[in-house]
C-alpha cells in the first residue's frame, strides 16, 4: 500500500501531472454542451441557470410574453437559445431570418427578424444564448411576434471556466 509520504509527494506534484500550458481550461459552456451531446442530458448544471445569473435585463418566458399580447400588445425581452436560424432573401432583396428558439422554461417558439439582420448576423446562429427583444401585436390575423433586437450572451458564457468547489 502507498505510504503517507508517497501520497503527499504525489499531491505536491499534482499540478505537474494535470496542468498543461499548451491547453486552455475547458469553459463551463463547452463542458455542458459536450455532456448534452454525449449523454443527452446536462450533468454539471443547466446553461440557462448560468445565463440567468449573468443577465441584468428583465425578461420573461415566451408564454408570459404571448399572454400579455392579448391584453395590450407587448414588447420586452425573452431569454432563449437559438435552435435554428433560417436565412431568406425576399424578391425585393431584403434579408430576413426566421428563428426557431427554446426559452429557459423549455418552450419552443418561432420569430422572424426583418430589421438589422446584418447587424445581428453573428448572433443569429444555432446554439447561441440570446435575449431577444420582441414586439408582439394582436391583429385580425391573430398574434404576431417580431424580433427587434438581439443581445448575444454566449460570448460571456464562453469566458466562464469551471471552478471546482472546495
Amino acid at each position: 500500500p502507498p505510504t503517507d509520504a508517497l501520497i503527499s509527494a504525489h499531491i505536491a506534484k499534482q499540478s505537474e501531472y494535470f496542468e498543461d500550458a499548451a491547453y486552455s481550461e475547458f469553459t463551463l459552456l463547452s463542458i455542458l454542451e459536450n455532456e448534452q451531446r454525449l449523454l443527452g442530458v446536462y450533468v454539471s448544471g443547466n446553461p440557462f441557470a448560468l445565463v440567468k445569473e449573468m443577465t441584468r435585463e428583465s425578461y420573461v418566458d415566451i408564454e408570459t410574453f404571448q399572454d400579455e399580447i392579448y391584453e395590450r400588445g407587448n414588447s420586452g425581452y425573452v431569454l432563449c437559445q437559438i435552435r435554428a436560424a433560417k436565412k431568406h432573401t425576399s424578391k425585393a432583396g431584403n434579408n430576413m431570418v426566421f428563428l426557431d428558439c427554446i426559452d429557459y422554461k423549455g418552450i419552443t417558439f418561432s420569430a422572424p427578424i426583418f430589421n438589422n439582420v446584418e447587424k445581428f448576423a453573428t448572433s443569429l446562429e444555432s446554439g447561441r444564448f440570446v435575449l431577444l427583444y420582441l414586439i408582439g401585436k394582436l391583429s385580425s390575423k391573430g398574434k404576431t411576434i417580431q424580433v427587434q433586437s438581439v443581445i448575444d450572451l454566449t460570448n460571456s458564457l464562453n469566458n466562464s471556466t469551471y471552478v471546482k468547489a472546495d
